[in-house]
């Protein structure tokens, strides 16, 4: 396995790899239910998306695991570069988060009501659950190719991320569905907080979405022990 920092050339492959892993998680099915219209113009904005959080490094770190032997991308982590390393800074990658996902339309096969409570409750959530937690940086996404499950790449991008924080003695936060909320609990992560996101009413349409906020505070409780070896705590 090799852990490298994603490049522009990346786009492609890390798109392929989002819409083989993605599509069978729950927020996915949930923000776009109607897989029907998952076609070329689907997969060319997802392409979009990436491809500027790719030429956005001020914003966003795309960290990517590679198998030894065929050099193919295997699994992705997607983290925010600026969130809140100080208190009351705007985090830029929030923006442009709601913006790629308030850019999707019925045509791309997205729901737009369940679009717009999911961005209402994961910044009423991040708001009540998170905010207090800083330093912080955040982990938007962590994928693996259906096909290389189970080997240890997705822990080993949360692993790079959490030393990544403990250098800058910040903590790592992160939203989880029930199948998230295992994987994370098993590196350190701790619930803080649930965020239903509500809407959804037709016939065979996912009623909501539940979530956890999760926190990693390995990165902070090391800072705060420096802070009391110098009596600034």
């Amino acid at each position: 396995m090799e852990i490298r920092t994603a490049t522009p050339s990346d786009s492609q492959p890390i798109c392929k790899l989002l819409l083989a892993s993605l599509t069978s998680e729950s927020q996915w099915q949930y923000l776009f239910p109607d897989r029907h219209t998952h076609g070329p113009a689907h997969a060319s904005r997802i392409h979009s998306a990436i491809a500027h959080c790719l030429n956005a490094p001020q914003d966003w770190t795309t960290i990517v695991a590679e198998e030894t032997t065929s050099k193919s991308l295997v699994s992705v982590a997607v983290w925010s570069t600026t969130t809140s390393l100080e208190p009351g800074t705007k985090e830029a990658a929030t923006t442009l988060y709601t913006d790629i996902l308030a850019s999707f339309g019925p045509a791309d096969g997205c729901n737009v009501s369940h679009v717009a409570a999911y961005l209402k409750a994961i910044s009423a959530g991040t708001e009540s659950h998170l905010a207090g937690y800083t330093p912080r940086v955040h982990l938007y996404v962590v994928a693996t190719h259906p096909q290389h499950r189970g080997r240890g790449y997705g822990k080993a991008l949360v692993a790079w991320g959490l030393k990544r924080a403990a250098e800058q003695k910040a903590v790592v936060s992160t939203l989880a569905s029930a199948k998230g909320y295992v994987f994370f609990s098993g590196l350190g992560f701790k619930d803080v907080g649930l965020i239903e996101v509500r809407g959804g009413s037709a016939v065979g349409e996912a009623e909501g979405l539940a979530m956890k906020a999760m926190v990693n505070v390995a990165g902070r409780e090391r800072r705060l022990s420096v802070l009391r070896f110098l009596g600034l705590e």
